[in-house]
């Protein structure tokens, strides 16, 4: 009996780690297939649309809930002007949609990562953000910089913002660079 009672306790450990198992799997199956929806609806609005406006907007409106973000914004590059263009937000401050300062390069973080030459830099840039106040303008304690590329050249930033202290997990962060990657297809799709 006691042989009995012994593998019967040993039987039980081991099907609550089966269920615990399970259940694990079952919950990142559910993530990934959540990631491949998002990526596929938002794949196919931005080859839906024609206007870049429309498009950058549209971008903003679904991704910035994925992220859990309290706002975003797209700023397309104009070398000539050596500005950034706001032409997207959610839910940003209009302290920080105004402010003449998020235009230029050489003035904020946004600007010195669109700038920035290789992922070294950018990563670099991005480290920084986690250490210091990413962002003179507004009380935000987070801040998530993407770039956009059109034809291997950078034609803009996506911004994420937080007001909490967050870090985004490497599938978040996977999902969104294939997103903007798809962006900036559309971008360049308009532009043509």
């Amino acid at each position: 009996s006691i042989g009995y009672n012994k593998m019967a306790k040993r039987l039980e450990t081991v099907y609550r780690g089966l269920e615990q198992s399970i259940k694990e799997k079952t919950e990142n199956l559910q993530q990934r297939n959540s990631e491949l929806e998002s990526l596929y609806s938002i794949t196919s609005f931005l080859h839906d649309q024609h206007d870049i406006k429309t498009i950058c907007q549209g971008f903003l409106d679904q991704v910035v809930p994925i992220l859990n973000a309290d706002s975003g914004a797209i700023r397309l590059h104009d070398y000539n002007d050596q500005k950034m263009q706001l032409v997207a937000e959610v839910n940003l401050s209009s302290k920080l949609s105004n402010s003449l300062i998020c235009e230029r390069f050489d003035k904020c973080y946004c600007g010195q990562f669109a700038l920035a030459e290789s992922a070294t830099e950018e990563f670099a840039i991005q480290s920084l953000l986690q250490s210091e106040p990413p962002c003179a303008i507004d009380t935000y304690k987070t801040m998530n910089i993407f770039p956009i590329y059109y034809d291997k050249e950078k034609i803009g930033i996506i911004t994420f913002f937080s007001h909490e202290s967050t870090q985004l997990a490497i599938a978040k962060k996977n999902l969104i660079e294939s997103l903007s990657n798809q962006l900036g297809i559309a971008i360049g799709g308009v532009r043509l």
